[in-house]
């Protein structure tokens, strides 16, 4: 799985992780990565505040045109950039590793006749130890330990992905 990934920053260095190394497994690296690819797609959108300013200025008008482009290429180009959201992600190892579980605990086949023939995986036994957060309360944990609402945005996305 290592391989298939084009590029992998959450796998190795983390300053933020204790020792400096990354604690993630494989599976939570893949997640963390889908994750950064989902939030720099997802984040981005420009939201009430542009569309409200769009339906305010007249784009026919050249000078009206050309300032609803240089604040979209702005909104688009600072809000969220692929090295912010990866350092908010490197930021909260324990969070990644929590919003994981409930992704694995998710999407994992717990019932009916076809989970009753699989075998549960190496990687989900090993999850079982965790405690599995709701929704809810990893939002507020969200809200809890994350310092910034910038960082807030990029890692309540993963629940929008999860």
């Amino acid at each position: 799985m290592l391989y298939c990934l084009p590029d992998k920053p959450f796998f190795g260095r983390n300053p933020a992780a204790s020792g400096g190394v990354c604690g993630h497994a494989v599976q939570e690296t893949t997640y963390a990565y889908a994750c950064w690819i989902f939030a720099q797609h997802f984040c981005n959108r420009l939201g009430p505040a542009y569309l409200a300013l769009r339906g305010v200025l007249d784009e026919t008008n050249a000078t009206h045109a050309e300032v609803l482009n240089n604040i979209k290429r702005r909104f688009r180009e600072e809000t969220f950039t692929r090295q912010s959201i990866e350092e908010a992600i490197l930021a909260q190892p324990d969070l990644v590793r929590m919003l994981y579980v409930y992704f694995t605990m998710s999407h994992y086949p717990a019932a009916g006749a076809q989970a009753s023939q699989l075998m549960p995986t190496l990687s989900y036994q090993c999850l079982l130890v965790d405690q599995p957060l709701t929704n809810g309360e990893l939002y507020d944990l969200i809200r809890m330990s994350v310092s910034n609402e910038h960082e807030v945005q990029i890692i309540e996305s993963f629940l929008v992905f999860n």
